[in-house]
């Protein structure tokens, strides 16, 4: 079983009114997902920023699948990359 969640984005930069894509998605805090870790709960980061975000930080074992399809990340790529996501594990999904 899969359970998918969105990092929700620090509160001083998303205001309340915010529009949020995927709604139907759950969010969880910051804290929460570091209480998760803290717990050592097995889960799945993926970071959805551009490739060169990627690499200047991200959350330790976090993996790269950006959102948009940009060199060296064709469709292609980043279909086979959300396929070989694990299903037996919590998926966290955050960005900017």
């Amino acid at each position: 079983m899969v359970i998918l969640l969105a990092l929700l984005p620090i509160a001083r930069w998303a205001p309340a009114e915010e529009k949020l894509a995927h709604p139907e998605v759950p969010r969880i805090t910051c804290e929460e997902l570091k209480q998760l870790m803290d717990k050592g709960v097995d889960l799945a980061l993926v970071d959805t920023r551009f490739e060169t975000s990627f690499k200047r930080g991200h959350i330790k074992r976090a993996i790269n699948i950006p959102d948009t399809p940009l060199p060296p990340f064709t469709e292609e790529i980043i279909e086979m990359k959300l396929m070989m996501l694990p299903r037996d594990k919590l998926i966290v999904l955050y960005c900017d």
